[in-house]
């Protein structure tokens, strides 16, 4: 359980402290990035055939971070530049 609170609070912070009020990015922008981040937690949910709420960063690999590049790519037909922007996201966070 405190994983999970632990992974909720970090990608809360993340979005609050972060990027709005450190980086200064627009509303338009953290929409972006929100929803980045809402299709790599529903990817990683699915890769460790867990729900969403039950996850641990610990289960934030490389593996799942790749075969989440792969699937936008292949599956969802995203542009390499698309992937890309998408893993920019995930960096950031």
């Amino acid at each position: 359980m405190k994983n999970q609170k632990s992974l909720s609070s970090l990608i809360q912070s993340f979005f609050t402290d972060h990027l709005a009020t450190h980086k200064g990015v627009s509303p338009n922008t953290i929409k972006a990035y929100r929803d980045v981040v809402k299709l790599f937690i529903s990817h990683a949910a699915s890769v460790n055939s867990k729900k969403i709420t039950a996850l641990s960063t610990s289960e934030m690999t490389v593996e799942v971070v790749l075969s989440f590049l792969k699937e936008i790519e292949q599956g969802r037909k995203n542009s390499a530049i698309t992937r890309n922007h998408r893993l920019a996201v995930l960096r950031t966070l």
